[in-house]
């Protein structure tokens, strides 16, 4: 009966019989008879069967495929499951499995979801396979789903234009080991089959109970291709139109730091022009110059150099005819070798710039022609340029603000001094000091004051026993104090500078009596007093006078715990400086005994949490801190709202510094897990490096590939933005160290190329210097050193000397930066008077006016992102170091001593002139032995140099930036 045919006959056989029937009623009974219309009713109820037999006969046309809803981006699906029959001499079976992955791209903001069509559900059919089921079914059950899940973390598909399909047959043992893993059928490309093997090379989930001791295992791995929509146009046939569209997506693509896309189309837009345009013209210019930009975004320094010099030889053609192509190009051009570092070359082109343009030349290039000739050392030469922008600025007037223009008259003072021109710069400070003495308006005062306040350190450097000198910093501190509250923040910072001026100058009772005079001005008992005194305190503390300063904070003690409760934040700092006074002194159990009288507060937000915990931390008691950290983090669950889990997350950190210190691997395993949970919460992102790292540092390889597949998966690039390849390329690192851990050596250099492959069209990044170092190290362990010297040494010629700095950011140059003081800080405050009115103790005081903090320190004057360029600046000095680290210890295997002394003679000077030691080590910089250093250089001065310096460097303290 599941045959339609079959069901239709015996439905046509019934409908006769009924038919037969109903005629014989008729001519025997009469027409209307009972039994007439129930012969009637068979006949119809056969007569519709039949008819519906017959229709499942007639041939469907198919429809349209249903968009398969349930399939995501990057997802692998089985679509096939078989096992084959082999002959006997095997000795074992093969089962065969087929993946596919298909890969969608967001086109016009419509997500392309397509499904499966039968034609690739049949590519296996043409296989000769039998179907055949050996085993029980929870062997089916392993190879469909525990197997194919598995599969599904492990492979990282090698995206192709092209689909493919591969076959690996490998031997799985019953503990899941996989041996004798080779590709029986290649896709034809050697990086796909390295993908399908890679993810492979790992061990699987153990086979069921019931299954073989071993089995050969086929597995076929397919990819359906990307899609690629961007528009390709034929050069022949190519529209002005068209030129237009390409250059503007193209430079479009390049603002958005979608490189790959942006040289494609500005190369195709490049190649048209050379046909279209004969040389000289000034289109040919502008797409050359766009090119050279977009190659020097990407760190391709010697390839835009290369464009550029082609754009400067085609506008010199016609430069008569078109003089500003030659103008631009030029300007563009050293505005380039500037930011690379490239002086000579910068400071020619500026110059060839201002003979062709010398009314346009606009003020910043100016200021560059000056920071030029600083570069090449003529510093002098290059502050007369700078005082001819300033002067210029001064008469004629400009559009720059005061604020950046008084940032600049202390750089010119600067350079003069340490050009050794010292008398020019003291010239210009006292002009600068008679403009503000005779200076009436007071809101115009204001605005020089601060530029004298960021000029008396400089005066001080190039006259430092001058009566002048004196004179500017007690106008300067004298101004300061007056405009400022004496107990407020402001006056408190100045109170403190000067009290180190004058520490700096020997006189100490000069320093003392300062804060002994405030103190003076206020009645005993009085709140005023209590502020003056920490004051004193915490001056008396960095002059290491304990017993004095532990005078001072008992009264302060006194006074305000009879004045406030005793859980008031002011009673509680008090406790705290005397606690750290009485720890200096080694009085600890005292120190412990006043500690323990302050409560442990309830809120998460309290900053007396980390103040505690520092405390225990700083006398050993790391037990009780992490106690009190780790209550803090309970009760943060409860209390703190979506916006704050920042603070749980800095938490969660403390609790994992004290667990380390334990040995405490069990709870540090728990913070870890909560922190990447928090992380999620705070950010939305999945960061799962420091779990990795955790258990690749224990040895607990599974859960750190398990972990590592993951990451690699949530950071699949789902755009061309740069920073999401950079995630990959991270992923990719973190997991080729997984593979490394587990000596699967050919693994581990697959998954370092896909780093260098997911970044290296962006241009040159950290990632992709760390993937080449760990590439080089690799091939160093299996022998080939040659091949890991060249990669070390191409990778610091090319990306890691002083021309291609301007990768890691924009560093601020030392004529940029300044050795000038805070600012007076005085911007909208209001004079105070002693007693400071009736206004709160925060208002004047200020959060922390009694704590124990260092001075503080000085803030630049010009107007950068300073710490941000800093930490670039230091990143790339950390990348520096690490390299020639390697590259000198290849060199000492490789038998080449001098090379390896000449490498280690580069890390020295940079560790010398960059970095601290103890910073330098802690970020995984081992640095050789320096006497070792100094020995295998040629005897001379320099080695002299080394060996002192190797030998003061043992005895010096930590170095801190």
């Amino acid at each position: 009966m599941k045959s339609p045919l079959l069901l239709a006959a015996l439905n046509a056989v019934y409908f006769g019989v009924a038919a037969a029937s109903a005629a014989w009623c008729v001519h025997t009974y009469g027409l209307s008879t009972p039994a007439s219309y129930m012969a009637g009713a068979t006949l119809c109820v056969y007569a519709f069967l039949a008819a519906a037999s017959l229709v499942t006969l007639i041939p469907r046309r198919p429809g349209p495929a249903k968009p398969a809803a349930s399939l995501q981006p990057h997802t692998k699906v089985l679509i096939r499951a078989a096992f084959l029959i082999l002959p006997i001499a095997y000795f074992a079976y093969i089962a065969s499995f087929y993946f596919v992955e298909r890969t969608y791209r967001t086109i016009g903001g419509v997500d392309r979801y397509e499904a499966f069509s039968a034609l690739e559900l049949s590519l296996f059919g043409k296989e000769v396979c039998t179907p055949f089921r050996p085993y029980s079914a929870s062997c089916n059950t392993y190879f469909t789903v525990t197997f194919a899940d598995w599969v599904k973390h492990q492979w990282h598909a090698q995206e192709t234009k092209n689909p493919y399909k591969l076959v690996c047959r490998f031997d799985v043992s019953k503990d899941g080991t996989i041996k004798n893993l080779k590709v029986h059928k290649s896709s034809g490309d050697k990086n796909c089959d390295r993908a399908a093997l890679a993810a492979l090379d790992s061990v699987a989930p153990p086979l069921p109970p019931d299954a073989p001791d071993r089995m050969l295992i086929e597995y076929t791995f397919g990819f359906s291709g990307v899609e690629d929509k961007w528009p390709v146009f034929e050069t022949e046939t190519i529209t002005p139109a068209q030129d237009k569209f390409l250059f503007e997506q193209g430079d479009r693509a390049n603002f958005h730091c979608d490189y790959p896309r942006s040289r494609k189309l500005l190369l195709q837009c490049l190649e048209e022009r050379r046909l279209r345009f004969k040389s000289g013209a000034p289109e040919l210019t502008e797409i050359l110059v766009a090119v050279a930009k977009l190659y020097c975004r990407m760190g391709l320094i010697p390839e835009s150099e290369k464009y550029f010099e082609e754009a400067l030889t085609n506008a010199q053609f016609e430069q008569k005819q078109h003089p500003e192509a030659v103008i631009t190009t030029l300007q563009e051009y050293a505005n380039q070798s500037f930011e690379c570092k490239k002086f000579d070359k910068a400071l020619n082109l500026y110059k060839k710039y201002f003979s062709l343009a010398p009314s346009s030349a606009d003020r910043s290039s100016q200021i560059r022609l000056a920071e030029s000739y600083y570069g090449t050392g003529a510093r002098y030469i290059a502050a007369k340029v700078f005082a001819d922008v300033i002067r210029s600025d001064e008469q004629q007037g400009s559009t720059v603000d005061a604020h950046t223009l008084e940032s600049e008259r202390v750089s010119l003072c600067n350079q003069y001094v340490k050009s050794g021109h010292a008398d020019a710069a003291i010239k210009l400070m006292d002009e600068y000091f008679a403009q503000y003495t005779e200076e009436r308006d007071p809101k115009l005062k204001k605005e020089k004051f601060d530029l004298i306040c960021a000029l008396h350190e400089t005066y001080r450097q190039a006259a430092p026993s001058s009566a002048k000198a004196k004179l500017y910093t007690e106008t300067v501190f004298t101004e300061l104090l007056r405009i400022n509250h004496p107990l407020s923040e402001g006056g408190k910072w100045v109170r403190s500078d000067l009290a180190s001026t004058l520490l700096k100058s020997g006189d100490k009772a000069g320093a003392l009596a300062l804060y002994q005079n405030l103190v003076a001005k206020y009645s005993a008992n009085t709140t005023d007093r209590a502020y003056a005194l920490m004051q004193q305190a915490s001056f008396l503390f960095k002059t290491r006078d304990y017993s004095e300063s532990e005078r001072c904070v008992r009264e302060v003690l006194s006074i305000r715990s009879r004045s406030y409760a005793h859980d008031d934040a002011r009673v509680t700092n008090a406790k705290f400086a005397l606690a750290a006074i009485l720890t200096a002194q080694h009085r600890e159990e005292e120190a412990a005994h006043l500690i323990d009288q302050i409560a442990i507060p309830t809120d998460p937000r309290s900053g007396n949490i980390w103040r505690l915990s520092s405390f225990y931390e700083q006398t050993g008691q790391l037990e009780r801190a992490l106690q009190i950290v780790d209550g803090a983090i309970r009760r943060s669950y409860k209390s703190l709202p979506q916006n704050e889990i920042a603070i749980r997350s800095n938490l969660i950190d403390r609790a994992l510094d004290f667990s380390e210190k334990l040995h405490d691997e069990k709870r540090f395993e728990k913070y870890l897990n909560e922190q990447y949970q928090t992380e999620i919460k705070c950010s939305g992102l999945e960061n799962r490096f420091p779990l990795v790292k955790y258990y690749l540092e224990h040895n607990q390889l599974a859960t750190a590939e398990k972990l590592a597949n993951l990451q690699v998966k949530y950071t699949h690039p789902k755009s061309t933005d740069i920073f999401e390849h950079e995630a990959q390329a991270t992923a990719f690192i973190l997991l080729a160290h997984v593979k490394d851990a587990q000596k699967r050596r050919e693994s581990a250099k697959y998954y370092v190329e896909r780093a260098i492959e997911a970044v290296e069209t962006y241009g040159r990044s950290s990632e992709h210097v760390t993937a080449v170092g760990l590439l080089a190290q690799l091939r160093a362990r299996e022998g080939d050193l040659k091949s890991a010297e060249d990669l070390l040494n191409s990778l610091y010629k090319n990306e890691l000397t002083d021309t291609s700095q301007a990768v890691c950011g924009d560093i601020v140059s030392g004529f940029n930066t300044t050795g000038c003081y805070f600012s007076s800080g005085s911007s909208g405050q209001t004079e105070y008077t002693e007693s400071g009115g009736s206004r709160s103790d925060s208002e004047i005081y200020g959060d922390s006016a009694d704590k124990f903090e260092p001075t503080p320190t000085p803030v630049p004057m010009v107007s950068l992102n300073w710490n941000a360029a800093v930490s670039q600046y230091h990143e790339f000095q950390f990348l520096q170091a690490s390299t020639l680290e390697a590259l000198a210890r290849i060199q000492t295997l490789e038998s080449k001593p001098e090379a390896a002394a000449k490498s280690r003679a580069l890390l020295f000077d940079l560790v010398e002139a960059h970095l601290g030691r103890h910073l330098a080590s802690i970020h995984g910089i081992n640095l050789c032995d320096m006497e070792g250093l100094a020995r295998e250089l040629p005897k001379s001065e320099r080695q002299q140099k080394l060996l002192v310096r190797a030998r003061e460097t043992s005895k010096q303290p930590i170095e801190w930036l």
